[in-house]
């Protein structure tokens, strides 16, 4: 059973600030706002009103419209897998290493360099603009 510090919270915690990827989050969260507003008040709660569905329905939706939102908060704000400093790397890990030649520190074979974040990602897929980070 693995232990909950938040020193361990803060160490997954990754913060890019980007001006671009900040208003993209704005975006998407004012779009989520304005779309759980519009199906509440046009579609559920009319039938609500009426009889044609129970406030379970209405619990459950909110739910999930909720875990929708965290879900895209914990995307955006959880760390892509950045490469260790050589001194927090563990001992016979860095055999295979390779030297980034733009920030100037060794990292692992599949490890890529973000233009954006400035910053060696493990196992980088792409820099996503709509959640800030990269997604690995």
């Amino acid at each position: 059973m693995a232990k909950f510090s938040l020193s361990s919270m803060a160490k997954r915690i990754h913060f890019v600030w980007d001006i671009g990827g900040i208003l993209s989050l704005s975006i998407v969260n004012l779009y989520w706002i304005y779309g759980v507003w519009s199906i509440m008040s046009i579609v559920i709660l009319p039938r609500y009103y009426e009889g044609h569905i129970s406030m379970g329905f209405i619990c459950v939706y909110m739910l999930i419209s909720f875990l929708c939102i965290i879900s895209v908060y914990r995307s955006a704000l959880m760390n892509p897998g950045l490469v260790p400093l050589m001194d927090q790397a563990l001992p016979g890990e860095n055999l295979d290493w390779t030297y980034c030649k733009v920030c100037r520190r060794q990292r692992p074979l599949k490890a890529h360099h973000c233009r954006r974040c400035q910053q060696c990602v493990l196992k980088m897929d792409h820099h996503c603009p709509w959640l800030v980070p990269n997604e690995g």
